[in-house]
């Protein structure tokens, strides 16, 4: 299931937010968001401009904890100003020794700088040292937000005199850099300044050598440098520890110099949180984010005595800009399958959560596949070892796996291939092939009809009222799908021929389904989209008609590989058999063991493969969409 989240407001005094950050931020499960964002209609709203006064410290810090060898991070009640002191003290009897070390790493920082600097322009490809030379032309290189892209785009293409060439992007900046005559330098300047475009100072040497080449060329060629820089500056760094640790043990203490670690670098990440924050003229603070229900009704209790802090829980609020996170929340049992839902995506705030369903129908058709009690316990064993020792997510899923495939033992008779009497049916015997092949059908075609009415309450649950009336896995695709399985079992099973009605009835749903997009358009009154002859639009109709059957066709077709896998691992171990000897009465040891390794290693593999593949195009692709965004404290998001 996923936990209901709630949009939070948090509020103070400026002189106050160091303590609120470290009695309650800090501590809480919550997720910030950069308020200046959300906020948009707050005009005097103005963002946290500063710079971390422990930046350099947790530097030095960071140093000597990594150069102490020390692996674990305490937790600690140190007081900032010894923590602070005892790292200085360090350093002060460090880099007595290390003058040679400095200016290596003076080298390594410039080599970072510069390909920090270029790296966002690699996609241009000139040599930024030829542009230097340019008499009539300016230029400026630099970053704008993402969103003022569009103001962008709509100045320039209207602006000859401008030649913007881009770099790369994420999901907040645009790079590059914009070339203009130095008649027009000063109105560009200022239109770009307007789109808040940041200058980036782009350098031309260093060491008293010029750069030459392309941007992604100089930064090749500066990694390269760096890596053999970094194995410099490493060995020295061992040495130099060495050295330390005889000269000057009444200052060493590595446990000490962790403990100083651990407590600025929690000083540092939470003066870092004024980055969510925004200010007002009258300062105070304003944080915005999300928190769970539960969580925020602890965190409400917490400050309700506190004078001076401000917690508002939004309710329904339509100006809200984020959407809210998702916070997966099922048993231990269940638990583990979380692992594959996150492979395929996040269910979106609202969205049905297939964790549970996925987890039953997992276990259920790697069971029926791979069905043998000795084999189902060595995956079991091996799934909890990976889980208890080695921390894999995937061991717990194995763990319970190796249960369904043991269950499944039993009912098909099977203990490391070796056949016993079987409590339902034995998959290799001739007279059952038919039977395991149309039970993995009926398992398919009752796996379709309910990914369907889960999409169907999913679509209403969001609001998708008609669109849901004429989707292929909407009212209309359950109607035709069941209607097709209801008549074929009829004529199969009953001999009764198909009504010459019924196919007028099926085909006019399946019409329905192929011009469904028209259909809710004009429903909900919108201007039609599709501008296209008649000839064109009925073409694309059969085309979305054509590929419907087909899909619910090949569907549940695919639900035979259940039957066969079931069938080739009892042929497969039969064939084991064989080779071991059965014919003769007595079974090699050695060729059973190496058989079922075999067996085991390959085939067990390829059913997980398998089940994981029925269970992403077969099953999620019907009613997930799995496009949610992973609910991440700030605690945790921040180091």
């Amino acid at each position: 299931m996923i936990e209901k989240m709630k949009y939070i407001n948090l509020m103070g005094s400026i002189s106050d937010l160091d303590r609120v950050v470290e009695m309650y931020i800090s501590k809480a499960e919550i997720q910030l968001e950069y308020t200046s964002k959300e906020l948009v209609a707050g005009k005097d709203l103005m963002p946290f401009l500063y710079i971390n006064p422990y930046a350099g410290v947790l530097k030095t810090a960071e140093r000597i904890y990594k150069m102490s060898g020390f692996q674990a991070l305490p937790k600690t009640d140190i007081n900032k100003d010894v923590a602070i002191n005892y790292i200085n003290a360090v350093s002060v009897k460090i880099d007595e020794l290390s003058n040679e070390l400095n200016r290596l790493r003076q080298k390594r920082d410039s080599y970072v700088y510069i390909i920090e600097t270029m790296k966002p322009f690699s996609d241009l490809d000139f040599d930024i040292r030829a542009i230097k030379d340019f008499e009539y032309i300016k230029y400026n290189f630099g970053k704008m937000p993402y969103v003022s892209f569009k103001q962008f785009e709509a100045y320039i293409y209207h602006n000859p005199e401008i030649l913007f060439e881009f770099g790369r992007n994420d999901k907040e900046y645009i790079w590059g850099v914009y070339f203009v005559s130095d008649f027009s330098v000063d109105k560009v300047d200022s239109v770009f300044s307007s789109l808040h475009f940041e200058k980036i100072d782009i350098p031309m040497s260093i060491e008293g050598e010029d750069l030459h080449g392309s941007p992604m060329s100089i930064c090749n060629k500066y990694v390269q440098k760096l890596a053999v820089i970094e194995a410099e500056i490493s060995e020295k760094e061992k040495i130099m520890m060495a050295k330390a640790d005889n000269d000057v043990n009444n200052i060493i203490d590595k446990q000490k110099i962790a403990e100083a670690y651990v407590k600025i670098s929690e000083m540092h990440r939470n003066h870092d949180i004024r980055k969510f924050a925004a200010k007002t003229r009258n300062e105070y603070y304003i944080f915005v984010g999300w928190m769970t229900e539960n969580e925020a009704k602890r965190f409400q209790n917490q400050v309700s005595e506190d004078e001076k802090v401000v917690f508002i829980i939004e309710e329904d609020n339509d100006a809200i800009v984020s959407i809210p996170p998702t916070k997966l929340k099922n048993s231990p049992l269940v638990r583990p399958f979380e692992f594959f839902v996150k492979m395929y995506g996040l269910p979106t705030y609202g969205e049905i959560e297939p964790t549970s369903f996925i987890a039953l129908t997992y276990t259920l058709l790697f069971g029926i596949m791979f069905g043998d009690i000795g084999q189902g316990a060595v995956i079991s064993i091996l799934g909890l070892f990976l889980s208890r020792v080695k921390k894999m997510a995937l061991g717990s899923i194995m763990f319970i796996i190796g249960i369904s495939a043991m269950i499944f033992g039993v009912l098909f008779g099977s203990v490391f291939g070796v056949e016993i009497t079987p409590l339902l049916l034995n998959p290799g015997h001739p007279d059952n092939i038919n039977t395991l092949l149309i039970g993995a059908i009926a398992i398919g075609v009752t796996l379709v009809v309910t990914t369907m009415i889960f999409n169907i309450v999913s679509s209403l649950k969001r609001g998708k009222k008609i669109e849901v009336l004429f989707d292929p896995n909407g009212f209309a695709g359950l109607t035709l799908y069941g209607s097709v399985i209801a008549i074929a079992l009829l004529v199969l099973f009953k001999g009764i021929s198909v009504p010459f009605v019924a196919i007028i009835v099926l085909v006019a749903i399946l019409l329905l389904i192929g011009l469904r997009h028209i259909l809710v358009d004009r429903i909900k009154g919108h201007k039609a989209k599709h501008k296209e002859s008649i000839g064109i639009l009925a073409f694309e109709t059969f085309i979305e008609m054509f590929e419907t059957v087909l899909s619910y066709f090949t569907n549940t077709v695919s639900f035979v590989r259940v039957g066969a896998f079931a069938l080739s691992h009892a042929s497969l171990m039969g064939v084991v058999r064989m080779l071991a000897g059965e014919e003769t009465g007595a079974l090699s040891i050695p060729v059973m063991i190496a058989g079922n390794i075999i067996v085991l290693g390959l085939e067990g593999l390829i059913v997980g493969i398998q089940v994981l593949r029925i269970e992403f195009y077969e099953v999620f692709s019907r009613f997930y969409e799995g496009k949610g965004r992973e609910f991440i404290p700030f605690k945790k998001n921040v180091k």
